[in-house]
């Protein structure tokens, strides 16, 4: 999923290394923080909506 949207412009990823170990790291873009918001506003009006059904 990460690499997915990485790939579709939504992450950033850099790796870093501590000793052995390298870990990948993630940081939300601009694009993405505009589809989170997107997200957010759709979950409201559903849960809205189902709430009051």
């Amino acid at each position: 999923m990460l690499h997915r949207m990485e790939r579709d412009g939504y992450l950033v990823s850099r790796q870093e290394r501590e000793g052995r170990t390298v870990r990948k790291l993630y940081t939300i873009t601009t694009k993405g923080k505009e589809g989170l918001a997107l997200a957010k506003e759709r979950i409201r009006e559903f849960t809205g909506e189902a709430m009051h059904k």
